[in-house]
């Protein structure tokens, strides 16, 4: 039997977020250095329903929409067509965070503008850190051709999207290569469904988030 465990409102950084969920999120977005806006702007979807998405992130050119990991599973529930349908009003990529930050690959939903009818791909994708230069990327896990990520509005393109052989080309390095420790982390392996913590700095700022306390609001002060 499935427990539904009510979300507790949090307060941090000016925003009053309606879960410690999305509290956590901005934590690791603050320590990533990472632009946000909270529940901006509402869409009516029609048929997919109305829709208010938890994060703008300016820099990415992104909605974020964060969800509980145990919700993960249910690849066809009403998140995901909505994901889609905001993308193909707004032109702008969907990703939807199942979980705490770095805990499991995130469902991106972005422009395809090799199709003819410039539909939606879906991809995995997660949030790293250039440890170069210190800036922070979105990782398009599934997806190894050299082609650029754009909007579908006006074919922006979105310079903070890479694969990973563009990664590849960021450290100089083949394919094989490549240091995927901003992806798994140094200090130990990782899966889709668990939760471990490495020394890489995406993963520093996930452990911050996962680690975050909160004051308690009163009741009745919300």
């Amino acid at each position: 039997m499935q427990t539904n465990i009510k979300p507790i409102q949090t307060a941090y950084n000016g925003y009053k977020f309606r879960s410690r969920l999305e509290a956590r999120w901005a934590v690791f977005f603050d320590a990533m250095y990472i632009r946000y806006e909270y529940e901006i702007e509402g869409y009516d979807l029609g048929p997919a329903g109305w829709y208010l998405p938890d994060f703008w992130l300016p820099d990415f050119s992104l909605w974020v929409e964060v969800k509980p990991s145990r919700q993960i599973n249910v690849k066809e529930n009403k998140e995901h067509q909505q994901a889609e349908t905001l993308q193909n009003m707004t032109g702008y990529p969907v990703m939807l965070c199942y979980g705490m930050p770095k805990q499991l690959y995130h469902y991106l939903y972005i422009a395809d503008v090799t199709d003819s009818s410039c539909g939606t791909s879906e991809f995995y994708a997660t949030f790293i850190m250039d440890e170069y230069t210190g800036e922070p990327l979105i990782l398009v896990i599934d997806n190894r051709s050299c082609r650029t990520f754009t909007t579908a509005d006006d074919f922006e393109q979105l310079d903070k999207f890479i694969n990973i052989s563009r990664l590849a080309d960021i450290q100089g390095v083949s394919l094989k290569e490549v240091d995927l420790s901003e992806v798994h982390g140094r200090l130990a392996g990782t899966t889709l469904n668990c939760y471990v913590t490495g020394d890489s700095l995406s993963w520093q700022a996930a452990l911050k988030a996962r680690q975050a306390r909160f004051e308690h609001t009163a009741k009745g002060s919300w």
